[in-house]
């Protein structure tokens, strides 16, 4: 029988205490273990079947094996060639190489004489011819021609100049030419010297190079030849 209709079962009691409801914490576990037993029964059903079904499905599907590649060949000395990238894809070599060639360098200093000609284009740009005498690195004498514009006196003008050079360069005897372009623009100077392609004569075939000037106060001419030859 059960004390009050307000409790969902009853629990057996004793019989010299009818009337007494067991304690709360009982009540709740005797709900709590018996759900507890029955959602662990229904893991493990599921864990069990879905092993099971695993295990047949392996059975079924049959089991490919691939045999493993063979490692590449070693070369002589016991390398393994190194995989081809992007540069041998493209039928470039993997390794460059550049050969750093040092240009040769000669110093010394030249005089020159200038003497005005008449002009050109009507008087509007002057021409002066010169002839240089070399010493130093550079044993040789040379001759040539300026044309010139422009208003030195304001700080503004320019000039161009050839000249051809011959004598002894080292251990060398010949020749080659030289072309000058100068400009003063607002007193800033600016100079480009260089040894003319394909000039050189004798044993200077082939010359090529960069002239580098500078005037001292005292108004002598220092030059240095920064030059390459073939051979």
């Amino acid at each position: 029988w059960c004390p009050t209709d307000s409790l969902p079962f009853c629990f057996t009691q004793p019989f010299d205490q009818p009337h007494r409801l067991p304690h709360p914490v009982a009540k709740r576990w005797a709900v709590r273990l018996p759900v507890a037993w029955a959602v662990n029964l229904a893991v493990r059903l599921a864990i069990a079947q879905r092993v099971h079904l695993a295990e047949s499905l392996a059975q079924r599907i049959p089991v490919v094996t691939t045999p493993s590649p063979a490692p590449p060949a070693r070369d002589r000395v016991g390398r393994r060639p190194r995989p081809a990238g992007r540069a041998a894809k493209r039928g470039r070599p993997l390794v460059r190489c550049y050969a750093l060639r040092v240009m040769d360098a000669a110093e010394g200093t030249f005089t020159i004489s200038m003497s005005p000609a008449p002009g050109e284009f009507g008087g509007n740009v002057g021409r002066f011819d010169f002839t240089k005498v070399f010493e130093g690195d550079l044993e040789a004498k040379g001759i040539g021609l300026m044309l010139s514009c422009g208003d030195p006196k304001s700080g503004s003008a320019g000039y161009v100049a050839i000249e051809s050079v011959d004598g002894r360069l080292g251990d060398r005897s010949g020749g080659f030419a030289l072309a000058q372009l100068g400009m003063l623009h607002h007193g800033s100077q600016t100079l480009h010297y260089e040894v003319v392609p394909g000039s050189g004569r004798g044993e200077l075939q082939g010359i090529a190079g960069t002239f580098h000037l500078q005037v001292d106060a005292d108004g002598t001419h220092r030059y240095a030849l920064e030059y390459d030859l073939p051979g």
